[in-house]
């Protein structure tokens, strides 16, 4: 391991930045996104755009769980290829990071699975229960995987960091 970080470090530095670059625009532009829509909807909204509203935490946890990978993805590379380096606040915290990720994943699935169902019963009617399952089925599925994503690697970094703190300590 430490002959390949030595032998790309400079490409290793070019991951890190760029990681970091790509995490950062994944937090800040939903930010911009809500400010937006909220300046603009605000007058236009009467109640009709239920199912749009919801939709937008879906959206905006999945770029955050993304931009805290990326994050984390570059302080993973830099503490690998720093010898003499610390873990930084994102690296110690990505467990706790990951798991908040996953409890954030399951309140969106369970806000689009009641905008489903409410705007089934409005427009389609309650005799679609077919259609209902069908809807339903999607989101529940996409959540579980995403849960089992998030939760897993929150366990593999558990694991991890431990190992490559001895093994940096040996060197």
């Amino acid at each position: 391991m430490h002959e390949f970080i030595k032998n790309n470090r400079r490409l290793l530095k070019i991951y890190c930045v760029v990681s970091r670059i790509i995490g950062w625009i994944l937090l800040i532009v939903p930010l911009v996104g809500i400010t937006w829509v909220l300046l603009e909807s605000t007058d236009n909204f009467r109640g009709q755009n239920l199912f749009l509203l919801l939709r937008w935490p879906e959206n905006i946890v999945n770029v955050w769980i993304l931009g805290f990978i990326a994050l984390g993805i570059a302080a993973f590379i830099r503490y690998l290829f720093e010898t003499e380096s610390r873990p930084g606040w994102t690296l110690r915290h990505s467990e706790r990071i990951l798991y908040i990720g996953a409890v954030l994943v399951v309140i969106v699935a369970i806000l689009n699975c009641i905008s489903l169902i409410y705007t089934m019963r409005k427009y389609a009617g309650i005799g679609h229960i077919y259609s209902l399952i069908l809807g339903l089925l999607m989101p529940i599925v996409l959540c579980a995987a995403k849960v089992l994503i998030l939760v897993g690697l929150g366990k593999i970094l558990r694991r991890l960091m431990p190992v490559i703190e001895e093994s940096k300590s040996l060197v």
